[in-house]
């Protein structure tokens, strides 16, 4: 919620509908919601506040695809909560912090051009395609891990892969690891979901071929990932997808 004392300027409605021109249309909001504290004493929203609003919001409206987020503050904490309580609810969420919005006009048809970008890629729209070169189905995957710097933390396991023939739609999955853990254990159950995306969204056609990127290793551990993980997508875990 922006404050009070600093009011959005009026835009035309040409200027908002900058999605057309990218030919993604976004229509009316179903609902505005100022998130407000419970009690008195001119308490701030707390979490149990933006926790409140989102389950009320996605329970009354139950085909709702993204919430947009007006944000008074560029505050980490803020950011975080909403994007957690959005990812329990499993509704998209774009965030954007009031000043951002608050251009002069030069500006800011550039600003909600950025904006619609966003949320065209976190709705699965295609912003960018390639022309490659393979002449059979080819998926390209890639995997890392992340680290939570924390003692109690544990690692994550990401994979990514494609799912169209012009590398511009995505299938990803992510996999708890023991603390510290780079090397996967997990292989197969992460590349026979990416190859039955896949599969799902050609017509039940398999891919031919598989270009893996793996980021993360050291020189010494390139025998682990040659000798297991590599090993691992070479047996085939797809064949009962068809």
């Amino acid at each position: 919620r922006p404050p009070r004392s600093t009011p959005f300027p009026t835009r035309r409605s040409s200027d908002l509908d900058v999605s057309r021109g990218l030919g993604f249309g976004i229509n009316t909001p179903l609902e505005i919601v100022t998130i407000t504290a419970r009690g008195q004493n001119g308490r701030q929203p707390g979490p149990s506040d933006v926790q409140r609003v989102i389950q009320t919001t996605c329970a009354k409206h139950r085909s709702l695809q993204l919430l947009v987020f007006i944000l008074p503050t560029n505050d980490e904490d803020l950011y975080v909560l909403v994007k957690k309580e959005c990812c329990t609810a499993g509704v998209h969420s774009q965030c954007v912090v009031a000043n951002t919005i608050r251009k002069d006009d030069s500006k800011f048809k550039s600003v909600a051009t950025n904006i619609v970008i966003q949320i065209n890629a976190k709705l699965g729209g295609v912003l960018w395609k390639t022309e490659p070169p393979f002449k059979t189905p080819t998926m390209v995957v890639g995997f890392d891990v992340y680290h939570c710097g924390r003692a109690s933390g544990r690692s994550v396991g990401a994979m990514v892969a494609t799912r169209n023939g012009f590398l511009s739609k995505f299938y990803s999955t992510a996999t708890w690891q023991e603390r510290g853990q780079e090397l996967s254990t997990t292989m197969c159950s992460g590349i026979t979901k990416c190859v039955d995306a896949f599969c799902r969204s050609n017509g039940k056609v398999l891919p031919k071929s598989i270009i893996f990127f793996r980021d993360g290793v050291g020189e010494g551990q390139l025998h682990y990932v040659v000798e297991v993980e590599l090993q691992v997508m070479k047996v085939r875990p797809h064949t009962a997808i068809l």
